[in-house]
């Protein structure tokens, strides 16, 4: 009875609250069914929540500006344009020089620009050389991956500029998408590697002339990031310079239309040569078939007859010394494109030679290409098949034999090689370790 009680008191004192403030004071009543509009008449406008206010947790070590994106109370940052110009330089410019890891070689990406391989690759190093039209100091950032975790580029790696270590706490965000939890043995989906993000690093010196920018893995764990690009901020003229040594080949030996007439020249900008008087015939090797040899250190048949599979497989996911060995027959001396049959796998658009040792009856040879067959070079796409030119060799009488030996841990799959000959007539031949 007395919790009633209090009930309908509680309910009288509310109903009348709700009456004491009408508009009106001397009206008793509702308003009925006038329409609301905002504060009651002669009351004092109701404020808003204050806004939260976010301190800068990381500023540059040598301007003292914010460099965190979040902070709201230092609206004036480091990487501010005011009056800069911005320039980025890919890290899949042959101009960048790319060392070697634990890991095997770096991969300069060279239709999505990025760096890969660089994970995990103790002893990796990426070199820039940057000129400068005068001394300045410019805003120095990097577009990277995004890892699990939010960390800088400057502890997983170290960076150097002009032999100085440069220090930030300036962090590249968590990418939340990321399925990976640390500690736990859950492994990441592939296209996260390639989830890229701009973010600034801080101010550095330049001097009038070449800077040498290093960026060195020390393997200090499983945090390295794929490089796409360094970016600056400056006030003065930028240009890259060459770290590598590379110098661009220059075709001297084409026809009226541009096509290359050297078939012993395999560089990039000569293996689109002139084949008008070839015999447009070719020979398709297929994978499947015994007469190809495919082997690694564990298995004498890596061949996966899996239904929609189908193909010479699991060549990213380790390295074992994968060998295919391909042999055919010609009935004479002829120049013969090799074309190679593959996924649109991770190594999109990379250099053959950075996935592979080629040999050509026995010999070891070189060559530009590219090999590629994905039109998104950021993504993995096991299921979308093309054909890219290897190379071109010149075949002899008899028994011909192109073998191909993986050399790093990347890879794709493949399904056949297309062999197109100049004159003569080519045949399959049984492989031979």
């Amino acid at each position: 009875m007395r919790r009633k009680i209090i009930n309908l008191l509680f309910a009288f004192f509310t109903v009348s609250s709700l009456i004491s403030c009408s508009p009106n004071s001397s009206n008793s009543g509702f308003i009925g069914d006038e329409e609301w509009q905002g504060n009651w008449e002669g009351s004092e406008d109701i404020e808003d929540d204050p806004q939260i206010e976010i301190v800068c947790k990381q500023k540059c070590p040598v301007c003292g500006k914010c460099l965190d994106p979040d902070c709201t109370i230092d609206t004036e940052k480091c990487y501010d344009m005011n009056g800069r110009t911005k320039y980025e330089f890919l890290g899949s410019d042959k101009r960048v020089k790319v060392t070697a890891g634990n890991k095997g070689p770096l991969n300069q990406v060279a239709n999505g620009g990025y760096i890969d391989n660089f994970n995990n690759n103790e002893g990796a190093e990426i070199e820039y050389t940057i000129i400068a039209s005068e001394a300045t100091t410019a805003c120095m950032g990097a577009t990277i991956s995004m890892m699990p975790l939010a960390m800088s580029l400057t502890t997983t790696c170290e960076t150097y500029v002009n032999g100085e270590k440069l220090l930030s706490n300036s962090q590249v965000k968590a990418n939340l998408n990321w399925p990976y939890i640390p500690g736990t043995t859950t492994i990441p989906s592939p296209n996260e590697w390639y989830n890229f993000t701009e973010y600034f690093i801080g101010c550095v010196n330049l001097k009038e002339g070449e800077n040498t920018i290093r960026i060195v893995n020390p393997n200090r764990g499983a945090y390295q990031f794929n490089f796409k690009s360094i970016e600056f901020l400056s006030s003065v003229p930028l240009e890259l310079g060459n770290a590598s040594g590379y110098v661009e080949h220059v075709c001297e030996n084409h026809n009226a239309d541009g096509l290359c007439t050297d078939y012993d020249c395999n560089e990039l900008v000569c293996l689109n040569k002139d084949e008008t008087d070839w015999t447009h015939e070719k020979l398709t090797l297929d994978a499947k078939e015994d007469y190809v040899l495919k082997f690694d250190d564990n298995n004498e048949n890596i061949y996966n007859a899996t239904p929609g599979e189908e193909c010479i497989g699991y060549l990213d996911s380790y390295n074992s010394n994968q060998t295919i060995i391909w042999s055919f027959n010609a009935t004479e001396e002829t120049y013969v494109r090799l074309s190679l049959e593959h996924s649109g796998g991770l190594g999109h658009g990379s250099p053959y030679i950075d996935t592979w040792n080629l040999f050509f009856n026995d010999e070891q040879f070189t060559t530009g290409a590219l090999a590629k067959c994905n039109d998104d070079a950021n993504k993995w796409n096991y299921s979308l098949y093309g054909h890219s030119t290897i190379a071109y060799v010149k075949a002899k009488p008899g028994k011909n034999t192109f073998k191909m030996v993986h050399n790093s841990t990347t890879g794709y799959n493949i399904r056949s090689l297309d062999i197109y000959n100049q004159k003569g007539e080519l045949s399959p031949a049984q492989a031979e370790k």
